[in-house]
């Protein structure tokens, strides 16, 4: 990677708690510019997603970063994130968080290793419907890192195994998954029903990774939109922790009809006709091509 530095003023939105008012929060900031970058920098390495909005553990000095020089500036050090059920809108709120967007308290847990600068947590378990897996159980655990980029839930490949055989659709059921639960350090548990992660056709949003543990000290578990659709976040960069509350959100219609999951027009938002259509013009096809495939 090779760049220069550069400073600049970087401003957030007017303050909610005036509205009307045009008195945005600033911060001058110091920045590398990048003139050359090489792919694999970026494919060794996790990312968080929140680009410019990682601890100063990744920063050169407390200048460089975002979040340390907004703090300067007098800003309450806490975020809250939110994103819609199908990711098409998202919302930062600093300074605080939006309580009009929880449906339950937040809960806390620490932030692991912060000074690796990234927004990790300790996982002490996972469980799939009633089965504990035996992974993340031992002194090590496993970690988990907010990536607000990534669209589903990425896992070490050598731990994938069992996790992907479990939350496999069973063909002509319905879309039916179990519930996935993660506990998290200090007995906090988020659990993901199968509206939190299936995605089109009813296949669980989890992927695999080959990122070494030596790099963050334990087996990484990055935690994409699947949790930010079913948990309002606050990430507080003061004391280290991370909050997780209920999210008071409707669902898509859209992506659920997609997944193969009922989609009440009471309930949820958006159309749905056009995307039913869309669906059986895919089944169709793919019926057209079996039928091909055996008359071969």
């Amino acid at each position: 990677l090779e760049g220069v530095f550069v400073r600049d003023t970087v401003c957030l939105g007017d303050h909610v708690d005036i509205p009307g008012s045009r008195d945005p929060a600033c911060a001058s900031v110091a920045l590398l510019t990048a003139t050359t970058v090489q792919e694999a920098t970026f494919r060794a390495r996790p990312s968080d997603g929140m680009v410019g909005l990682g601890l100063p553990g990744q920063s050169i000095n407390p200048g460089f970063n975002m979040l340390s020089c907004l703090s300067a500036d007098g800003l309450r050090p806490h975020f809250g994130f939110w994103v819609s059920d199908d990711a098409h809108e998202a919302e930062l709120t600093f300074g605080g968080h939006d309580k009009e967007r929880l449906a339950a308290d937040l809960e806390w847990t620490p932030v692991a290793v912060p000074e690796k600068g990234h927004w990790m947590i300790d996982i002490v378990g996972i469980r799939v419907g009633d089965k504990k897996l035996d992974v993340c159980t031992n002194k090590k655990g496993c970690r988990g890192l907010l990536d607000t980029s990534s669209p589903g839930i990425t896992v070490p490949s050598d731990m994938s195994k069992e996790l992907l055989e479990l939350t496999k659709a069973i063909e002509g059921t319905g879309c039916k998954l179990p519930n996935l639960s993660f506990e998290f350090r200090g007995g906090i548990v988020l659990t993901l029903t199968v509206e939190d992660y299936a995605g089109p056709q009813c296949e669980a949003e989890i992927r695999t990774h080959h990122i070494q543990d030596d790099m963050l000290g334990a087996p990484l578990f990055m935690l994409g939109e699947p949790f930010f659709r079913a948990y309002y976040t606050v990430f507080d960069w003061g004391f280290f922790n991370l909050g997780f509350g209920k999210v008071k959100s409707p669902r898509s219609c859209q992506r659920l009809v997609a997944a193969g999951l009922p989609a009440d027009p009471a309930t949820c938002i958006g159309p749905i006709d056009h995307v039913r259509d869309e669906i059986f013009l895919m089944e169709e096809s793919h019926q057209l091509l079996q039928h091909r495939n055996l008359e071969i």
